[in-house]
């Protein structure tokens, strides 16, 4: 959105004999005009009607103000995967994930992460343990010539 002189982002009233305005000034409160604003309410001040058929001298002109919102943007993180082997420990540095929705340059440096898996001790899935005692009976069962 664009502010400043000559902006058509306005709607008249009060005009007579079809009159139009051509151009407003708009200008807002704070950085709320700034691609970086923080999130919330700044306020747009309309001025300097200019333009169009009427002619100003003829108007009281009230200008009312209006309300720009700046609303939070959705951020995704996730967590990269990753493996170990049974009895390793995983130590994050808090770096193994991926932001996606950042604008505007801002960065994330770490963030923190856990996990019941990482620790030297944590046990295999069931699935996999079942896996693996299927395919040891059956590797006792063969006999050897």
């Amino acid at each position: 959105m664009t502010f400043g002189s000559g902006s058509t982002l306005f709607t008249p009233s009060g005009l007579q004999n079809s009159e139009t305005v051509g151009t407003v000034t708009l200008a807002v409160s704070g950085s709320g005009g700034t691609a970086t604003a923080a999130v919330g309410s700044y306020t747009i001040t309309p001025s300097a009607a200019i333009g169009g058929t009427f002619n100003a001298a003829n108007y009281t002109i009230t200008y009312n103000t209006g309300n720009l919102t700046v609303n939070k943007i959705a951020l995704t993180l996730t967590a990269n995967s990753t493996s170990k082997t049974y009895g390793q420990t995983v130590t994050f540095t808090g770096i193994e994930f991926t932001a996606i929705g950042l604008i505007n340059g801002d960065t994330i440096d770490s963030v923190t992460l856990t996990s019941s898996g990482a620790v030297a001790t944590a046990a295999v899935p069931v699935l996999l343990t079942a896996l693996f005692r299927v395919q040891r009976q059956a590797l006792m069962q063969e006999t050897i010539p």
